[in-house]
C-alpha cells in the first residue's frame, strides 16, 4: 500500500467514526428540541423533572487526563552578565504553549538543566549567576523543575598548587586532576555545599529538583587513555589493593611476584599491543592489569557515589542525583573507568547519562542505546539520552542544520519513548538557524505525545504492546570480563558496538542487562541470551548461568571466548565447559574470516563474514564433536567456526530436520509465510550457538533467531537489510539504514497510529507492508484489539497471500 493510499485509508476510518458522532450530537439535540419545543428553559425544566424521577442518568464529562510530565530537559548555559538576555530569551521561547487543533494550547517545557562550575576562584559572584538564572525560570513558568548540572573541574591555577592531584601517564602531566585525590575532593565538598545552601535560602530554590554531576572529558568521566601514576592515585591504588589483598602473602601469591608487597606494589606500566597480537592479559601472571583496571573504574564509581551521598545529606533525601557515566559500548578503552555501573546501582545516584552518540560510535552505527539501560531500569534508576543535534546544527549551514536535526531528533526520541529512557535537548544561547520556532515546536509536539503514548492502557484483559511479558532477546554485557583484554580496542570494537549495534536490529524486543542482574536473578527471564563478552566466568558462575539457561530452557548466544579465563587461569577448556562444545585453540594467528554453511532467508550459503585481519588467540569446534550442527567454517583451515548444539536431556539432538531442510528457501516461500523452523527438540534442554568468530553481523545473528523459532517482526525482508527495531510501552519504532519494502508482523491485532505522521495509520491490523527510506524514522502506537483468534488468523492469511 503507498503513502497516499495509508493517508486515504486512515482518513476514511476517521471521516466515518466524524459521522457517527456528528448524529449522535444531532439526535441529542433533537430530542432537546422536541421535548422543550425549542424553548432552552423548559427542556432543562423536563430534563431535571426526568432525572429526578429516575427515568434519565445524568452523564458525568470526561474528566482531562493529566499525564505526569515526562523526562525530557532543555540544558543550557548560566552564561555570564553578558549573555542574560540570551538565557532569558531562550528560557521564554522555551516555556511557552503550544497550540494544537482548534484554539486548544499544550504546555510548553517545563524541566530545564542549568549548566555551570564550581566556582573555584569567585564562590559569591557565581552564586549570584546561578540564583539569577533559577529566578528567570521561576518567572517564565511556575511549574518548572530544574537540575543544576556542575563540572567539577579545578582550573588551571589549582592543578599548578597541587601536582600530586594532576593526572600522569608515563612522565607527563595532563590538565586534568586525579579523582583519586583526597585535597580536590574535599574542595569540591565544600563547594557544592556553598551552591546548595545558597539555593535552599533562595524564595525560588524549590524549583531545583537535583543535581547532574559532571567531570573529566567532555564531563563524562572518561580517564584519559593510559595508567595515572600521579602520586595521589598510586597511594589510593595501594590503599585499595590492601583492603583487597590484607597481607603480602596473598598478593605474592595472586599476582605469582615473590617480591611485591601490598605497599610497594605500583601503578603498572601499559602493556602496549601491537596489531595481530595476543588479545588477553595472561591469568596469574598479568593479575595486575586487572587489578588496576577494575581499581580504576570503582575508584570513578566511589567518587560519584561519595558527593551524591554528600548532596543528599544537605540538600534532602528527596534531591535527585545524576551522573554522566555509563557509556559501556561507546567506550573501547578500559581504562576510561566506564566499568563499574554494577557499584553506583547500590548508591544514592538517582540516574545516569550518556550521549546518544560519540567519538567512534556513532548514532547510526550504535543505535543510541552506549550502555546496559535496562539493568539501570530496573534497579530504579532513570536514563537520559543526550541529543545534541541542536549544538550539532548551529556549527553547519541552515539546509544541513535542519536535515540532520530531523532525522537525529526523530531517532532519539523513538529510542527513548520505546525504552522508557529520557532526553536532554542542549541548546544554543546565541540565535541560529537551527533553532527557530519551528524546531521549537517540533520539541514540544514530542513531548505532548511522550507521557499519553507511554501511559494510556488497553482494554481490560488485554496486554499492552510490548511490555515486559513480551522480551524475547537479553544483551548480557559483563563489566569484569572487559579488564581481562590487552588489546582492548578492537575486540571492544567488535563485540561490545557492533554486536551491541546488531542485536538492537535483530527485530524482536530485547533488554541489555549486566551479567551480575542476570545471575542475581534480577533480570527478567527470557528465551534468548546473547553474550557480548562474557571472558570471565568463575566455575560458580558458569554453573549457575547453565542452570538458569536449562531451567528456562532458552538458548545462548556465545561470542569468541566466552568463559575463557575461570577467574584462576586462562584456557580453551573453559571456553568448551562453557559452550558444551569441543572447542581448541589455533596454534598460531590467524586470519579472521569464515564462509555459511548452512543458509536461509536472512544470508546465503556461501556468504562470508568476519574482520580478515590477523588475530590471537584464535578458536574452532572439533570435527570430532558430533554433538554439534554446523553453520559455518573458516575460509582459509575449513574448521568449524560457528555450530549449534542441544545441552541437557537432549544433548547431542539436531537441528529441526524442517528448519535444516528449508534453510535455503527461496523469497517467494518465506514471503508466503511458510514455516521452515521446525519444532523444538522435545525434553529438558538448553541450546548452545557458538560463534568462534569475533564478530557476528546482523543478517548471520537473524537467521540464527529464526532456525531456532524466535518471534521477529519481520517474516521476511532484503537480505543484508539494516534497521533499529526497538519495542516497548505501546510503541514500535523502526530506523532504517536503508531503503526498501519490509514486511511486519505484529503477532495480533492492533490499531496503528503513525505518531510522527499523525495522517497516517490503520485499523485492525496485524500485518504492515511499508516503504522505508534510509534514515527516517518511523514510531507508530500500538493498541490491542480484542477480537476471536480465528478472526487474526483469517486475517493474517489474506495479507500474507496478498503480499505474495
Amino acid at each position: 500500500m503507498s503513502r497516499t493510499e495509508e493517508k486515504s485509508v486512515w482518513k476514511y476510518y476517521i471521516l466515518g467514526g466524524c459521522i457517527i458522532v456528528l448524529f449522535g450530537a444531532l439526535g441529542h439535540f433533537m430530542g432537546i428540541w422536541v421535548v422543550g419545543y425549542g424553548r432552552d428553559e423548559v427542556a432543562v425544566e423536563v430534563i431535571q423533572q426526568q432525572i429526578e424521577a429516575g427515568e434519565l442518568v445524568p452523564v458525568e464529562p470526561e474528566e482531562k487526563i493529566v499525564w505526569p510530565e515526562p523526562s525530557l530537559y532543555i540544558s543550557l548555559p548560566i552564561g555570564d552578565g553578558k549573555s542574560r538576555e540570551a538565557f532569558s530569551k531562550r528560557i521564554s521561547e522555551a516555556c511557552s504553549n503550544i497550540a494544537l487543533q482548534g484554539e486548544e494550547e499544550a504546555p510548553g517545557m517545563r524541566r530545564f538543566i542549568l549548566e555551570t562550575s564550581l566556582p573555584w576562584l569567585n564562590a559569591e559572584s557565581s552564586h549570584v549567576s546561578i540564583l539569577s538564572a533559577i529566578e528567570d525560570i521561576a518567572a517564565a513558568s511556575s511549574e518548572a523543575e530544574i537540575l543544576l548540572s556542575i563540572n567539577l573541574d579545578p582550573p588551571a591555577a589549582w592543578l599548578q598548587e597541587h601536582a600530586d592531584a594532576v593526572v600522569t601517564i608515563g612522565d607527563k602531566k595532563l590538565p586534568c586532576v586525579s579523582v583519586a585525590s583526597e585535597q580536590w575532593r574535599s574542595g569540591v565538598r565544600e563547594l557544592l555545599g556553598g551552591i546548595i545552601e545558597s539555593v535552599k535560602s533562595h524564595d525560588k530554590g524549590s524549583a531545583v529538583k537535583g543535581y547532574v554531576l559532571r567531570c573529566l572529558k567532555d564531563g563524562m568521566w572518561i580517564q584519559p587513555d593510559g595508567y595515572d601514576r600521579s602520586k595521589d592515585n598510586a597511594k589510593k591504588f595501594s590503599d585499595w589493593l590492601t583492603v583487597k589483598y590484607e597481607t603480602t602473602d596473598a598478593i605474592r601469591a595472586a599476582w605469582e611476584d615473590n617480591e611485591v608487597t601490598v605497599e610497594t606494589a605500583a601503578v603498572p606500566k601499559e602493556k602496549n599491543v601491537e596489531d595481530g597480537g595476543y588479545s588477553f592479559f595472561s591469568i596469574p601472571k598479568e593479575r595486575r592489569y586487572l587489578d588496576y583496571l577494575k581499581y580504576a573504574s570503582e575508584n570513578t564509581a566511589e567518587t560519584i557515589a561519595l558527593f551524591a551521598s554528600y548532596i543528599k545529606s544537605i540538600s534532602g533525601p528527596d534531591t535527585r542525583i545524576y551522573a554522566a557515566y555509563g557509556m559501556t559500548f561507546a567506550l573501547t578503552a578500559n581504562s576510561a573507568g566506564h566499568s563499574a555501573l554494577g557499584r553506583l546501582m547500590d548508591s544514592e545516584i538517582d540516574g545516569f547519562i550518556t550521549p546518544a552518540e560519540y567519538a567512534g560510535s556513532s548514532l547510526e552505527q550504535a543505535g543510541a542505546i552506549s550502555g546496559p539501560v535496562h539493568s539501570a531500569l530496573r534497579n530504579g534508576k532513570e536514563w537520559l539520552l543526550i541529543d545534541s543535534s541542536f549544538m550539532d546544527g548551529a556549527k553547519t549551514n541552515e539546509e544541513t542544520a535542519a536535515e540532520n536535526i530531523h532525522a537525529k531528533r526523530d531517532h532519539i526520541f523513538a529510542v527513548a519513548l520505546a525504552q522508557n529512557m529520557g532526553i536532554i535537548w542542549p541548546v544554543p544561547l546565541e540565535d541560529t538557524p537551527a533553532l527557530d520556532e519551528g524546531e521549537w515546536n517540533a520539541i514540544k509536539s514530542l513531548k505532548n505525545i511522550y507521557s499519553p503514548s507511554r501511559g494510556e492502557k488497553p482494554r481490560e484483559g488485554l496486554k499492552p504492546f510490548g511490555s515486559n511479558e513480551e522480551i524475547q532477546l537479553t544483551v548480557v554485557v559483563d563489566e569484569a570480563s572487559r579488564n581481562l583484554l590487552s588489546n582492548e580496542d578492537w575486540v571492544n570494537a567488535l563485540s561490545l558496538q557492533q554486536l551491541s549495534a546488531n542485536a538492537f536490529g535483530a527485530g524482536t524486543p530485547f533488554q541489555v542487562c549486566m551479567m551480575s542482574d542476570l545471575l542475581a536473578g534480577s533480570v527478567a527471564l527470557t528465551d534468548f541470551y546473547l553474550f557480548l563478552n562474557s571472558y570471565i566466568l568463575p566455575e560458580s558462575h558458569r554453573e549457575l548461568l547453565h542452570t538458569i539457561l536449562l531451567e528456562s530452557e532458552a538458548t545462548a548466544i556465545w561470542v569468541y571466548a566466552p568463559g575463557y579465563c575461570n577467574g584462576e587461569n586462562n584456557s580453551s577448556k573453559n571456553i568448551s565447559d562453557t559452550v558444551k562444545m569441543n572447542v581448541k585453540p589455533f596454534d598460531d594467528p590467524i586470519n579472521s574470516g569464515s564462509v555459511i554453511t548452512l543458509g536461509g532467508k536472512w544470508i546465503k550459503a556461501g556468504a562470508e563474514y568476519g574482520t580478515g585481519k590477523m588475530s590471537c588467540p584464535m578458536y574452532y569446534i572439533d570435527e570430532d564433536d558430533e554433538s554439534v550442527n554446523v553453520i559455518a567454517r573458516y575460509k582459509d583451515s575449513g574448521k568449524i567456526s560457528l555450530a549449534i548444539a542441544f545441552i541437557g536431556e537432549n544433548n547431542g539432538d539436531e537441528i529441526p530436520e524442517a528448519a535444516a531442510a528449508g534453510a535455503e528457501e527461496t523469497d517467494a516461500e518465506a514471503s508466503a509465510g511458510n514455516d521452515t523452523s521446525g519444532g523444538a527438540p522435545s525434553g529438558k534442554s538448553w541450546t548452545s550457538v557458538y560463534c568462534a568468530e569475533p564478530s557476528m553481523p546482523v543478517a548471520l545473528l537473524r537467521e540464527i533467531l529464526s532456525i531456532l523459532e524466535m518471534k521477529q517482526f519481520y517474516p521476511y525482508g532484503p537480505k543484508n537489510s539494516r534497521e533499529f527495531t526497538h519495542v516497548g510501552n505501546n510503541v514500535l519504532a523502526i530506523h532504517p539504514m536503508d531503503d526498501g519494502d519490509r514486511s511486519f508482523d505484529l503477532g495480533a491485532l492492533y490499531n496503528v497510529a503513525d505518531l510522527l505522521q499523525p495522517e497516517v495509520g490503520w485499523p485492525e491490523k496485524r500485518n504492515l507492508g511499508l516503504k522505508l527510506n534510509k534514515g527516517e524514522t518511523r514510531l507508530f502506537k500500538l493498541m490491542p484489539l480484542k477480537i476471536h483468534e480465528e478472526d487474526a488468523a483469517t486475517e493474517q492469511s489474506d495479507e500474507m497471500a496478498g503480499q505474495s
